[in-house]
């Protein structure tokens, strides 16, 4: 390819900014627990349904950190399900990368 100054024309030239965006599949948009109440025997275990779905509404794998209010009546146990640690209600909150979060009540039956 010929330069451009032998056409007669002047060189040109130009900088550009280039913003990297992570991958959509690390990035979760929406983040839900299936259920809202659940109820499980104390001494029994139920797992918990969670969904999450990145910015292009694609379902994608969620790493939880899980919050018990009351750990004394239920704990989480292998990530996913519900262990009923003696009779009452409480509160279990997941959170996911980004700060999104949702809720399920659990009552734990004796």
């Amino acid at each position: 390819m010929e330069p451009a100054e032998s056409f007669g024309l002047p060189q040109l030239s130009a900088t550009a900014t280039v913003t990297v965006v992570p991958d959509s599949l690390d990035f979760i948009a929406e983040f839900n627990i299936d259920d809202s109440t659940i109820t499980v025997q104390s001494g029994a275990s139920q797992p918990l349904s969670v969904t999450a779905f990145n910015r292009r509404g694609q379902r994608v794998y969620a790493n939880v950190a899980w919050t018990v209010a009351d750990p004394s009546i239920a704990s989480i146990w292998c990530c996913y399900y519900v262990y009923g640690n003696s009779a009452g209600t409480t509160r279990i909150i997941g959170t996911v990368a980004g700060g999104l979060r949702d809720s399920v009540d659990v009552t734990v039956t004796p």
